[in-house]
This record gives C-alpha cells, structure tokens and sequence, in this order.
C-alpha cells in the first residue's frame, strides 16, 4: 500500500512514518572509506610481527625476506598518523569547495594504489639470491611510504564523513548515523586482524583492497548532502536529495519544506559572516576568520569543547594499545594466544561501538561520556596493577585473564562514548561557517596525538614500564571526567538552531 495522507475522524491529517532506510543506506556506504582507514589502522597488527621475521621467497631460490627490528616497526605503525593528519588538514575545507561526496570518492584513490603497491613489496626484498638489500630498513621502507599514502584516505574521511552522515540525517537518529564514522573503522580494524592472522600475506592485500573498490562501486550513487547544495546555491537538487534521503518520493511532504527553510536560515546565517565580495586569498581568510574568533563566539566554544574531546580519545591510549595488540598481551604474559586475543579484542570493539549507536539517541552524549570515562579510568588502573605485579615476578598465573577481560571492557567503554562521541559532536557543534576549520583542526590534532602517543608508547614503556604508562593514561582519564562534567553541554534531540543558540547565549538562554 502506498503511502499516504490519512485524514481522522476529527480532521487531523496523519502522516506516515518517514522511512530512514535511506540515510542509513547513505550513512552506511560513506563510512565504508572509514572502514578502508580502520583496516590501515589494523594493518600493522598482523603485519608488523610478520616483516619481523624471514620468509622464504616462492622464486625458485634460497632468498629470504629481511626482517625489520622493533624500531623500525614502530615508525610502520605510527607514520601511518602522518600520512592521516596530510589527509585531515585539507579535507574539511576542500568538502566546502568540491563537495562531500566527490571528495570521500576521490580519497578512495590512493587507498587502491596504496594496497596495490603493498602486495609486491614482499617480492622486492630479499636477503639474497638474484635481489640483494643490505638491511631490513629499505624492507620498511617500502611498507612505510604506501602505508602513509593509504592513511592519507584514513585521516580524509574521518573528517568528511561524519559531516556528511550528520548533515543528512533527521534529528532523532542524528546521534545514531554520527557514530557510523567510528563503528565502521571498528569494522575495518576488526576485519584486518582477522584476515591479516590467517590470509598470506598477497592474499591480505588484496582482500585489504577490495573495501576501497566496493565504496567506489556502491557510494557513486549516493545523493550529495542536502546542506552542501544549499550552500552552493541548488535549490531544487537539495530538495531532490533531501527527499531521497527523508523517503518522501514525490509526495506533497510540508515537513520537507520546513526542513529546507531550516537548512536555508543555517547557512543564511553563516553567509552573513562572510563578505561575498571579499577576494582575498585563502590563507588571508583563514587568518582573518582566526583572529576575529572571540572568547565568547560559538567557533570558539565549539573549537574548545572538540578540540578537548579529542585530545581525550587519544590520551585514553587505546591506538598504542590497537596498533600493538599482541605485543601488549605477550608482555602482560596472557596465556591465551596473542593473536587470537587481538581478534577478541577487536570483535568486542566492534560490538560496543555498534551498541553505542543503538542507545546514542535515547542516552544522551553527556551520560554516555562520563560513563566512558570512568570505565576507562577503571581499567586502565587495573591493568596498571596487575602488570605491576607481573614485573614485580609474582605469580599471576592463575589471573592471567585479567588483561584479556581489562581490555575488552576498556575497549567497550570507550567505543560507548570517548571513541564514538568525539566524531559526532565534531559535526554536531561546529558552526557552518567554521565546520571545515573546527573539523580539519581537531582531526589534525587527533592524528598528531595517535602518531605521539603510537610512537613514544614503546618508548614509554622502555623507560617507566608498563605499569606506569598505564597509570599515565589513567591519570588522563580522571582528567577527562572533570572536563566532560563542566564544559561538554549536551545536544541530543537539538537542532542545528539549537545547538548554536546554547554555545553562543548559554543553556539558560534556550527555551
């Protein structure tokens, strides 16, 4: 039965429930670019302990593979952050100038030839027979550089994404498409370490590479933001896509109206702090639109509150810990097998980030945040704990679940709130006006913490020990806590209006 208008026998006009189908579909096959960046992620979790060893080469000789130290496998897994913070620092802006869905495609690309490059490098590093390297380097060398080159698609889409997923999505699922960002690069870090622990190494790559070619396939058919047509000016496209997205068809919807005149007044609004006969060149006005930032702006309040949330994400530890799963259990002298624990461990990640979507719209940000906090809190003290103990040579055999159990409810605690939310009140606070500025900068910031964070934990734990980075990373979290209790304000169930009337007159001045 088709959908239509019903009128009631006291003459009020029932309209059907809009089906949301739809922009999950869109929300859905966006983020399948950040599942491409979770498999990056992931990459180095099977792959590090596999270039640490020598492998025979299938060339008919006694040539084997050079492994790489600790060292260099280090600089593998954190030089990855690189190439995603060059990825993050432009998208946001560049989603302003060429679109939202054009640029998430456009990032597929060097995910592709990235994974291409990285199937044949196994074949191109030999420790003798007919090809000859001096030492393991040039081998992480070779992994180095495509690596930075697919993060570059990594850092691009956690900034273009959530923005797209929250600009075309209806108020009371708004929270629950913001998450996807974060449960697809659970997806792809989880489907890393699966296919990474029992695939051959070819046989990775390209499983890693099919992701990226089903995005491009599926996502082309995606609508564009309805907000982004607005902003340039395309009425009538912005309308045909909001249908699409609201699944109105060509029905006669007054609600689809009203929700382009609310579109129409956000960016009116954001267009009267801008001078349109302004030519001045781009860096000018970044320069300019930074220095009018006052204390009291909403850019300002919303560029704080981001811009803490995730420096938070990242001070929780839990890229160190993902980017070196199995040797953080082999450390902590699990019995249970490193890699098996690693898949454990991302399988629960990706259930947790999946539930916080479920609840996200009927929990709130705020509780969900200060939950997260307190768990991570919690867990990281008792791993601290307990692995003080270990190096202390007491018998901990018979708790040596306890890592395994610590680490699975810290990594659904943080995808309950620390992990998910960060993405989404990124796009829910930022002003339109400065979106890309406040996007671009807090991704940026996100991956210079994952590269310091990735890269010095070994070295963290060469000089304090295991215990105390732990214990470091517990501090931050009760940290967290604090900042979320008294400047994180709450947004579920807000408008866009909303939003921007709190942070710019207080909670008080909102009726």
């Amino acid at each position: 039965m088709a959908d239509q208008a019903v009128e009631g026998e006291k003459g009020e006009t029932w309209q059907p429930r809009r089906r949301v189908w739809p922009q999950h579909t869109a929300a859905l096959l966006a983020t399948l670019c950040a599942m491409s960046g979770g498999i990056v992620m992931g990459w180095s979790t099977p792959a590090v302990p596999y270039l640490q060893e020598p492998h025979p080469l299938n060339d008919g000789t006694n040539a084997t593979t050079i492994p790489i130290t600790d060292e260099e496998g280090s600089w593998l897994g954190s030089l990855s952050a690189v190439g995603a913070l060059l990825g993050a620092m432009p998208a946001g802006i560049l989603s302003d100038m060429f679109g939202r869905k054009r640029m998430l495609l456009i990032l597929a690309v060097p995910l592709i030839l990235s994974w291409i490059v990285l199937m044949f490098v196994e074949q191109n590093t030999a420790e003798d027979g007919e090809i000859k390297i001096g030492s393991g380097l040039l081998r992480s060398s070779c992994c180095t550089l495509p690596a930075s080159y697919l993060a570059i698609g990594l850092g691009g889409s956690t900034v273009i994404s959530p923005i797209y997923n929250e600009e075309i999505a209806d108020v009371d699922i708004r929270g629950s498409l913001g998450t996807y960002c974060e449960v697809m690069l659970c997806v792809g870090i989880f489907y890393a370490f699966c296919v990474g622990s029992y695939l051959p190494y070819l046989w990775f790559h390209i499983a890693c590479c099919a992701v990226p070619v089903l995005f491009m396939f599926t996502f082309v058919w995606m609508p564009e933001s309805p907000v982004y047509l607005v902003l340039k000016d395309l009425p009538d496209e912005a309308e045909k896509a909001l249908r699409w997205f609201r699944g109105a068809g060509d029905q006669d919807d007054p609600e689809i109206k009203e929700e382009l005149e609310s579109i129409n007044r956000f960016v009116e609004e954001a267009k009267k702090s801008k001078d349109p006969k302004n030519k001045t060149p781009l860096f000018q006005k970044i320069r300019k639109s930074v220095q009018s930032i006052s204390t009291s702006s909403p850019t300002f309040k919303a560029a704080y509150i981001v811009f803490g949330l995730m420096f938070l994400q990242q001070m929780s530890g839990t890229c160190a810990f993902m980017y070196y799963t199995v040797n953080v259990f082999r450390d902590a002298g699990t019995t249970l097998s490193p890699h098996l624990c690693s898949i454990i461990v991302a399988f629960v990640q990706l259930v947790g980030g999946f539930s916080a979507s479920r609840v996200v719209d009927h929990a709130g940000r705020r509780p969900l945040l200060l939950f997260s906090g307190s768990s991570l809190t919690v867990c990281l003290a008792t791993m601290s704990i307990y692995t003080y103990l270990n190096e202390s040579e007491i018998d901990v055999t018979q708790f040596s679940w306890v890592p395994l159990l610590a680490l699975n409810v810290f990594v659904v605690s943080f995808e309950f709130g620390m992990g998910t939310l960060p993405w989404l009140m990124m796009a829910e606070l930022a002003p339109s006006e400065s979106r890309g500025f406040i996007a671009g900068g807090s991704v940026c910031l996100n991956w210079i913490l994952v590269f310091l964070v990735t890269k010095c934990f070994t070295n963290m734990i060469d000089v304090m020990g295991l215990a105390m980075t732990y214990g470091t990373y517990c501090i931050c979290m009760f940290v967290g806590i604090i900042f979320v209790w008294f400047f994180v304000p709450e947004t579920n169930g807000k408008t866009r209006e909303q939003i921007q009337h709190e942070l710019k007159f207080g909670k008080k001045a909102v009726s």
